[in-house]
């Protein structure tokens, strides 16, 4: 569920009533908008920065639709798109210079970038690149994750947003695990149900495909520390061995 408090701005003509909004998310730009009458934002998300700071970004978009002649209506919580609270349709009397406020409370968690590389750095096949306006798990040829700035919220507690989709394959089912595993996270399927390392024994159908068989997934799963690596003893050397 995305949970955002943006700054609402109105539009009004004898054709048009639609709503756009926008907030600074940590290192991103996000806008929203919609028609009034639905008071729900169908677009939008992430912007592209063009290699300018959130705050310049955000004030550059704001002028925008300020010269289009939008009004502002004021801050809102959205959920998923759908305005929480407040009516949509009250603008203010005069437009006032204002400026977008952060999401609430944004904090990014600790050293966060560093932890994701350290879950990588000792398997090839992923590499985490930062553009700058977002971070991706590059998978191999034409398959890269996205990944949201893990951050902490009012009540101190991590979240973190990775979502595998049918196209990152195995090595995306690995990556999101492997990330709730760092973080302390928790992993969900489509169905709800909470996902562990474990996973992987209990389905390996979902951990293989033509060109990745099931033993190299289960390699990598625990280069990951999803799964113990198997221990192998010399013939006819060991007996009994006891790990604790």
């Amino acid at each position: 569920m995305a949970e955002f408090v943006m700054d609402v701005y109105h539009y009004l003509d004898a054709s048009s009533d639609k709503l756009w909004a926008i907030c600074i998310d940590g290192p991103r730009v996000i806008t929203h908008w919609g028609p009034r009458s639905a008071d729900r934002l169908q677009g939008g998300g992430p912007v592209t920065m063009g290699g300018r700071p959130a705050e310049e970004e955000a004030q550059r978009r704001i002028r925008e639709k300020l010269n289009e002649g939008y009004k502002e209506v004021g801050r809102r919580l959205i959920v998923d798109g759908v305005i929480q609270q407040g009516d949509p349709g009250t603008t203010s009397a005069s437009v006032p210079d204002v400026r977008p406020r952060a999401y609430t409370r944004f904090v990014a968690a600790p050293d966060w970038l560093d932890q994701v590389r350290a879950v990588f750095r000792d398997l090839d096949a992923y590499t985490v690149v930062d553009s700058g306006e977002r971070v991706q798990i590059h998978l191999g040829p034409g398959a890269a994750l996205d990944l949201d700035v893990p951050r902490l919220d009012a009540d101190g507690k991590l979240r973190i947003k990775a979502v595998c989709k049918e196209a990152h394959g195995p090595r995306g089912l690995l990556v999101v695990l492997a990330l709730a595993n760092r973080f302390s996270a928790k992993a969900y399927d489509t169905d709800g149900d909470e996902r562990r390392g474990d996973w992987i024994s209990h389905e390996p159908n979902r951990f293989q495909k033509a060109d990745l068989s099931y033993e190299k997934m289960k390699e990598e799963a625990a280069a990951l520390g999803l799964i113990m690596r198997p221990l192998t003893f010399k013939q006819g050397a060991t007996r009994l061995g006891l790990f604790a």
